[in-house]
């Protein structure tokens, strides 16, 4: 059966890549509803597109975010199978259903405050291989997400590896003036003889400004802030601990990380690093993050 849906999606137009497989497909009037996985041999992520095929109004996650954001639930009644994959974005809760036996169809509810606002069924054909995703996806129905924890499960010598999660604890000044050492410089953390314990922290030399910008902004990214800065978006979209949270917010973040931010921009403002154009305007001025 699957084998058969396939061969149909190849000959529609389709909001999925040609590297991506068909997790779920069919049209919504002039729209298409898509889940869509990659890559296609060994799905590692999932995307969900919805609007006119190959312009989607609503791509989520906007980067690729694997598994996490979504939950996959399936109940079996003598009337048939129904298998609805959830997602929640903001406030928001997009439920992508498909049902087979009597009332066969498909398509998407919206929710909010776990009550459907809105349903946008099938009009064509459905096209599903949920079996590609089964075992990968959280069983459940998806709500409200908890922010993240990023210093969770980190032991010591991870966070002295990195100058984020650092900052996430400790206030900048005191580090750059001695914490760094005291606090990763032990058996418990680096060690005496690790290379990061003979150097100034956080820069042994002047730093490049743009250096310095992707620390300061990485101690929101790492709780999930989008990013509306071409370069920043694309820097932290790349990294593999990255998930974009459109229900952000700057509450999540530490009180102390974001003192460090301001520590940096000071930092930054005050000539403490250097821009490749010697011409460019200081970091802090010029970044809206």
């Amino acid at each position: 059966m699957l084998g058969s849906a396939l061969t149909v999606v190849v000959s529609l137009a389709s909001s999925c890549l040609a590297d991506e497989k068909v997790v779920f497909r069919c049209d919504a009037g002039e729209k298409v509803v898509a889940v869509c996985g990659a890559p296609e041999n060994e799905l590692s992520s999932l995307t969900y597109r919805f609007g006119p095929a190959g312009a989607p109004e609503l791509t989520f996650p906007p980067s690729p975010a694997g598994f996490a954001p979504f939950r996959l639930q399936e109940q079996t009644t003598p009337s048939g199978t129904s298998t609805a994959l959830s997602f929640t974005n903001g406030d928001t809760t997009h439920e992508v259903y498909s049902r087979d036996g009597k009332d066969a169809g498909g398509g998407v509810n919206v929710k909010k405050g776990g009550t459907i606002v809105a349903t946008i069924g099938c009009t064509g054909a459905v096209v599903e291989a949920w079996e590609a995703i089964k075992g990968k996806v959280a069983a459940g129905e998806a709500g409200p997400q908890p922010p993240p924890k990023p210093l969770v499960g980190k032991s010591p010598k991870d966070i002295c590896e990195s100058d984020t999660l650092l900052m996430l604890q400790h206030p900048f000044a005191m580090l750059k003036a001695g914490l760094f050492k005291k606090v990763c410089c032990t058996k418990l953390a680096l060690g005496a003889d690790h290379p990061r314990c003979n150097l100034d922290w956080p820069y042994n030399d002047v730093p490049m400004c743009q250096d310095v910008s992707i620390l300061r902004n990485s101690l929101f990214a790492v709780y999930g802030r989008p990013f509306k800065d071409y370069a920043l978006r694309t820097h932290f979209a790349a990294q593999p601990w990255y998930v974009e949270r459109a229900d952000y917010k700057d509450a999540w973040v530490p009180k102390v990380a974001q003192q460090n931010a301001t520590a940096l921009k000071a930092f930054a403002d005050q000539g403490g690093c250097m821009n490749v154009d010697p011409t460019a305007a200081a970091p802090g001025a010029t970044l809206p993050e």
